[in-house]
C-alpha cells in the first residue's frame, strides 16, 4: 500500500532519499472541497493511487529542499506548485523547477493550510558573535485537522519529537536541536494543533504538544 491514512483525510508516504541517508515522507491532505500533496517525493504508481482518491489542486513545498517530486506531479496532474517566499530560487532552478506560485507569510493556502514562518538562528560556527540561520522553511497549520505539517525543523521518532539536526546526523549539536525546537515553542504551533506531519521520520497523532513539552522540560 502506497498511502497509509494516519488520521481522517490524511495520508502519508515515504520513500529513501536517493542522496542522503534518510527517509522522505509526503503528505496528502483532503478537505469538503480540495486536496493537496506537501513535500510530495515521487514513487511508481503514485498518481493512479491518488487519483482513486480524488484529484490534487496543488502541490506545496515547506523548503526548497523538499522539492523532491514536485515538478513531476504539478505537471502530471496539472496543479500549481506553491513554494515559500524565502526559498532558494537558485536551488529550485538546479532542481529544474521553474514553473511555481510563491506564497508567504500569513497566507492561505488550498485546503486551507495557514502559512507559518519557522527561522531558527543558531551561533556561527566560525564566529560565535555573529548568527546563522540553521533552519528556514514554512510551517504549514491545518485547522481542520489539528495539525501541523514541517519540513526539516522537527522530526518525529519513537522517542517522540526531535530538533534540527536530530535525525539527520549522528551527533548532532544540542544547542542547535534545542534552538530548532524552542522556535517551533515560540511561534506557538503546539497550542493550535496536536498532530505533528513532518517531512521525515514519524508522524505524531494527537500527542505533539505533550511530546515537545517533554523534551523542552
Amino acid at each position: 500500500m502506497i498511502l497509509r491514512e494516519v488520521i481522517e483525510n490524511v495520508w502519508r508516504w515515504e520513500t529513501p532519499d536517493p542522496e542522503n541517508d534518510w527517509i522522505m515522507v509526503g503528505h496528502m491532505i483532503k478537505t469538503d472541497h480540495d486536496i493537496v500533496l506537501i513535500d510530495p517525493p515521487f514513487v511508481p504508481a503514485l498518481i493512479p493511487t491518488i487519483q482513486k482518491i480524488g484529484s490534487p489542486i496543488a502541490v506545496i513545498l515547506t523548503t526548497h529542499y523538499h522539492s523532491r517530486g514536485a515538478r513531476v506531479l504539478g505537471q502530471k496532474l496539472q496543479c500549481p506548485v506553491y513554494v515559500p517566499q524565502q526559498a532558494d530560487r537558485e536551488y529550485l532552478q538546479g532542481r529544474n523547477l521553474t514553473d511555481f506560485t510563491v506564497y508567504g507569510d500569513k497566507d492561505i493556502l488550498p485546503a486551507g493550510l495557514h502559512a507559518i514562518p519557522c527561522a531558527v538562528n543558531v551561533p556561527d560556527e566560525r564566529d560565535p558573535s555573529k548568527t546563522t540561520k540553521l533552519v528556514d522553511e514554512m510551517l504549514l497549520l491545518s485547522p481542520a485537522h489539528r495539525a501541523i505539517l514541517c519540513g526539516d525543523v522537527m522530526v518525529g521518532s519513537q522517542d517522540g519529537v526531535l530538533g534540527c539536526p536530530e535525525g539527520f546526523t549522528d551527533d548532532p549539536n544540542f544547542t542547535q536541536v534545542m534552538a530548532s525546537l524552542r522556535t517551533v515553542d515560540q511561534i506557538g504551533v503546539a497550542n493550535m494543533a496536536d498532530t505533528l506531519l513532518p517531512g521525515h521520520g514519524l508522524d505524531i497523532i494527537g500527542s505533539f504538544s505533550t511530546a515537545l513539552s517533554a523534551r523542552l522540560s
